[in-house]
């Protein structure tokens, strides 16, 4: 992992915690939206504990996007589709 601060462990962790909930449920886990910095560690937590990860910012790449840890390692990733916790809003 690269070095972190306090609060960069607490969220490692708890990515951690995720990436494994998803390898166990043998479904998806969602994340809320997360800076370049949280993708970094998301996927970094994914990777260490035998996770996929995907993520999702919308139409146009944006900064902020949400991830998906998927426990779903039988599907190869093209085979992989999900359902989005994000709603477009229209100002």
């Amino acid at each position: 992992m690269m070095h972190a601060d306090g609060t960069d462990q607490l969220l490692f962790a708890r990515l951690r915690e995720q990436a494994a909930r998803a390898l166990e449920s043998t479904d998806t886990e969602y994340t809320k939206f997360l800076d370049p910095k949280e993708q970094k560690l998301a996927a970094a937590a994914a990777k260490e504990e035998g996770s996929s990860i995907a993520f999702f910012g919308g139409d146009a790449p944006m900064e902020r996007r949400v991830s998906a840890f998927d426990g779903r390692l039988w599907l190869d990733e093209d085979e992989r589709s999900y359902d989005w916790p994000v709603l477009a809003l229209e100002i």
